[in-house]
């Protein structure tokens, strides 16, 4: 079975430039990745913030880093677990695929250099 990790959080916010100075605020955040009207991607130690702009506080999705993206994707696809789509590139530079738990919750499935691909 493919190793993943929890690389991250992204909640979704009413306005991104106040939820993005705010939280630039707090030491040792950096910002990554910033898409004006649409998403800042934060590092804060070894997880990254991300905050997506949706006009409403409607949630989040977890992010969850594998080393083989296209084996996770066939090993869950076989499972039948429902998947939205392929694997694909996003625009802020992150190959991903994203299932729902059975509460809705999205599960964001992204590939990372340098992590195990077995655990």
């Amino acid at each position: 079975m493919m190793g993943v990790s929890l690389g991250g959080i992204t909640i979704q916010v009413t306005d991104l430039e106040v939820s993005r100075e705010f939280y630039k605020t707090i030491p040792g955040v950096v910002e990554e990745v910033f898409i004006p009207g649409r998403i800042s991607i934060l590092r804060m130690g070894q997880a990254r913030l991300g905050l997506l702009q949706t006009g409403s506080h409607r949630g989040f999705h977890l992010e969850l880093e594998s080393a083989n993206l296209d084996a996770l994707f066939e090993t869950l696809k076989m499972s039948g677990i429902p998947i939205t789509g392929a694997p694909k590139m996003r625009p802020h530079g992150e190959r991903t695929f994203v299932v729902a738990d059975p509460d809705g919750y999205s599960l964001e499935f992204e590939e990372v250099d340098g992590l195990p691909s077995e655990s």
